[in-house]
């Protein structure tokens, strides 16, 4: 399963990014605190940014149970304990990174890196469906949102 996707063509590379309606949505402003929120319901819209894409090392970490990473030009998605139902890790390579939109939706996770241009999919079983703490590391700008629907 995924979200519904706008495709475009920017620089030779194709990118895809969830159509602009699921932005209608957004309902409550998560906020952050020191690079940390605790969300609660199930489904967010997270977006994270820096001005200069760049290799400067990244972490986003689910609930200590999952965890994305970039750092020497790789993008990781790795489950920390038994989440991804024997799942452990995936990796792809990407050319600096600028920003990160990830959507939530209670098992689903899709995240858009670089507007698009690389995008991962997983199932993610969190021990507590309903509130994810998140963290964020080497991104300079942080929103989030709840989500309706749940």
């Amino acid at each position: 399963m995924t979200v519904p996707r706008e495709l475009s063509w920017k620089g030779g590379i194709l990118c895809q990014k969830p159509v602009r309606e699921l932005e209608a949505l957004r309902k409550d402003e998560i906020v952050f605190e020191q690079g940390e929120a605790e969300i609660h319901g199930g489904t967010f819209d997270l977006v994270a940014e820096r001005d200069i894409a760049g290799d400067i090392p990244v972490r986003i970490c689910f609930n200590q149970e999952f965890q994305i990473t970039y750092g020497h030009g790789v993008v990781s998605m790795e489950f920390l304990n038994n989440t991804g139902s024997g799942r452990t890790i995936r990796k792809a390579k990407l050319d600096g990174l600028q920003n990160v939109r990830i959507l939530m939706d209670v098992s689903l996770m899709e995240v858009y890196f670089n507007d698009g241009e690389l995008v991962m999919t997983t199932r993610y079983y969190p021990e507590d469906p309903m509130t994810t703490k998140v963290s964020i590391s080497g991104m300079e700008q942080v929103k989030g949102w709840t989500m309706a629907g749940q």
